[in-house]
């Protein structure tokens, strides 16, 4: 990001100088909101269950089937907000300035996600179907930190070129809560075919939900690159705009899923691989700083990043987007 006091013509001076701006920011995530990954966890084609179908083929014949579908899923969040708080710092001197910028902030979001299944076994023109609904509610409590480092160069007084990298990490965990709902006829028939006997009812008996807290780690790198200008509105008063492009690369990460039993014991840990992304966009800022001293000025804007995915298991029109105000007091030191 570029420090708004770092480009102004007020402040030039022949020698380098060093500028500090404490900063606070209210950025808007739409992570919790993208569900077209969704997809990936539906299977195109019904999977055999080849144990059960062995054990119905031994007693019924090579027609007996047992196989499973995936029937689709859906997800309703909330967009995650970040206050964030933190600073930058600006050395350099007429012609070229380089600033470090940090942020860290803290939100958090609820995720309510629900997939359905189905099995479906057949034997000659006899044929029994369970439907299972799994929900899964999450309360997400998420870190986010942001470092960024800009070289920016002054073409005149109203044009400069500058480019950059950024670092974001987004550290999430929170408790989760997971229901099952299934109907049991083909429990029901296994259980007659081999003797013994079965579920009572067509429906499952109320599952105590599974309790599990959940965390992970999400790193982004990006290379940015665009331009700023300026337009003086009065002495004491400068309107600017930053347009940039960038490329971002967000590796593979891991999800940690601890189980807890009815007593609060840890009964299992699930770890599982998550796809990286590489993604690409616009990085679009605008805004004004206000002049109070030579060597103290006050600055707003408005920052929006669209991350489109470029590979990875969300689509290409299903960007991530981070967006939000940004305000800082600057002082040359």
């Amino acid at each position: 990001m570029v420090t708004a006091l770092a480009v102004l013509p007020a402040f030039h001076s022949a020698n380098a100088e060093v500028i500090i701006s404490p900063r606070v920011s209210y950025y808007f995530d739409n992570s919790n909101l993208r569900v077209s990954d969704l997809s990936s966890n539906i299977q195109p084609d019904p999977v055999v269950d080849q144990a059960r179908t062995q054990r119905l083929q031994d007693v019924f014949g090579d027609d007996a089937l047992l196989e499973s579908q995936s029937e689709g899923s859906g997800q309703t969040a909330d967009q995650v907000t970040f206050p964030m708080y933190g600073g930058a710092i600006t050395v350099g001197d007429d012609r070229d300035r380089f600033t470090l910028n940090a942020l860290y902030g803290s939100g958090k979001g609820r995720v309510d996600t629900v997939f359905t299944s189905s099995q479906r076994l057949s034997v000659g023109d006899v044929e029994f179907l369970d439907l299972a609904v799994i929900r899964a509610n999450d309360r997400i409590k998420t870190d986010k930190f942001d470092v960024e480092l800009t070289w920016q160069r002054r073409l005149n007084e109203k044009f400069a070129v500058f480019a950059g990298v950024r670092y974001e990490r987004l550290e999430t965990g929170g408790p989760v809560i997971v229901r099952r709902s299934a109907t049991n006829n083909i429990d029901n028939f296994f259980a007659e075919l081999d003797g013994v006997d079965g579920p009572t009812a067509n429906i499952e008996a109320k599952p105590l939900p599974q309790r599990l807290n959940t965390k992970s780690k999400l790193e982004t790198y990006s290379l940015r690159a665009g331009v700023t200008a300026f337009v003086p509105v009065n002495q004491s008063l400068i309107a600017f705009f930053n347009g940039m492009a960038h490329v971002s690369n967000q590796p593979k990460y891991t999800v940690t899923d601890t189980l807890f039993g009815v007593n609060d014991e840890v009964i299992g840990i699930n770890e599982f691989s998550n796809s990286g992304e590489i993604s690409a966009g616009p990085d679009i800022a605008v805004g004004a700083q206000f002049l109070i001293t030579d060597n103290i000025s006050f600055d707003v804007r408005y920052r929006a990043i669209l991350f489109f995915p470029l590979s990875g298991d969300f689509s290409f029109s299903d960007a991530r987007v981070n967006h939000g105000v940004n305000m800082g007091v600057s002082f040359r030191l």
